[in-house]
């Protein structure tokens, strides 16, 4: 009865006002977010919007007339043309390729070395080993792939020197020529991201309770098989994770445009970079249609999530 008494005051209090309610709204608090939130809409929301009204543009930069969307609307043409584009094609092709080696790579590599990681007993050497390993994350990616560049060098590159001294002889691999330029963009874009993805395994391996593997390790479950039954399930959210963050990947930009420029000819040309060249570069530079390529390339990405989300059906991630 005394529990029942207690909600009707309860209920009594709130019906009294919604006065009592609405004088505890703190709007100096909002002021204060006010000025980051709009910055937030004017470099987010507002370009992602404009974007989807110029996917169905015929905006072209150099015609100012084709700004206003009333003038140059054109329906779902730009999609049509790019079943046609015999250029986004390739490049589609070409991101499709990169994709197919990188995805695989930046979760193996990253989730094997972070398991070797977490079995290092001294707190000391783990923290700078953790360190050594997000270095490449944090170095801007225009430096890291300007030093890969140089390390791909085939007269002067660390690698041929490298593998010369190994073997003995002069050697003259042609890193970024026809037969190795993509290897070498996946090899380049790997050592990028692969200490961010390390990182979130360890968080991932760090939380996992020790007591699970004293109880396996009873039954006789150690060492490979322990990891491989206790670790990497109990690891899937991460996995989700990074395969989420990295669905996006096949629009990559940047690590083809500044070391490889998407050559030689078409070789290492990624969807993002021909999406770039057509908004920035060829002849009356065509925003509409570049950003109906991007929008397409959202929309892949998108659905690439959902698949991932559907195949892991885990929860959390």
């Amino acid at each position: 009865m005394e529990t029942l008494r207690r909600v009707r005051a309860e209920r009594k209090l709130l019906g009294q006002g919604g006065r009592v309610g609405r004088a505890r709204i703190n709007w100096i608090a909002y002021l204060l977010v006010a000025p980051g939130f709009l910055i937030w809409m004017l470099f987010n929301i507002y370009p992602m919007l404009r974007g989807l009204v110029m996917a169905f543009q015929d905006y072209r930069f150099l015609y100012p007339e084709t700004i206003n969307p009333l003038h140059s609307f054109n329906g779902i043409d730009n999609f049509v043309e790019m079943f046609h584009d015999r250029m986004f094609g390739t490049s589609l092709i070409v991101s499709l390729k990169f994709t197919a080696m990188y995805l695989p790579l930046s979760i193996i590599l990253p989730v094997v070395v972070a398991s070797m990681v977490a079995q290092v007993r001294s707190e000391r050497f783990a923290s700078f080993l953790r360190v050594v390993i997000y270095l490449p994350a944090i170095l801007p990616i225009a430096a890291a792939m300007l030093v890969w560049n140089k390390l791909f060098d085939p007269h002067f590159g660390y690698l041929n020197v490298l593998i010369g001294s190994i073997i003995g002889r002069k050697v003259n691999i042609l890193w970024l020529g026809p037969d190795l330029a993509l290897p070498s963009l996946v090899i380049a874009s790997l050592w990028k991201g692969f200490g961010y993805n390390t990182l979130l395994f360890l968080i991932g391996i760090y939380g996992i309770n020790q007591e699970l593997y004293d109880a396996a390790a009873v039954d006789g479950c150690t060492g490979i098989k322990s990891w491989w039954y206790i670790t990497i399930p109990l690891l899937k959210p991460i996995f989700t994770l990074i395969l989420v963050l990295n669905a996006g990947i096949l629009g990559v930009t940047e690590q083809a445009m500044i070391l490889t420029n998407g050559g030689p000819g078409d070789r290492t040309l990624t969807t993002g970079l021909y999406l770039w060249r057509v908004a920035f570069l060829y002849g009356d530079m065509r925003m509409g249609y570049a950003a109906a390529v991007g929008l397409s390339l959202g929309i892949v990405s998108m659905v690439l999530s959902a698949i991932i989300f559907k195949l892991m059906r885990t929860e959390r991630a």
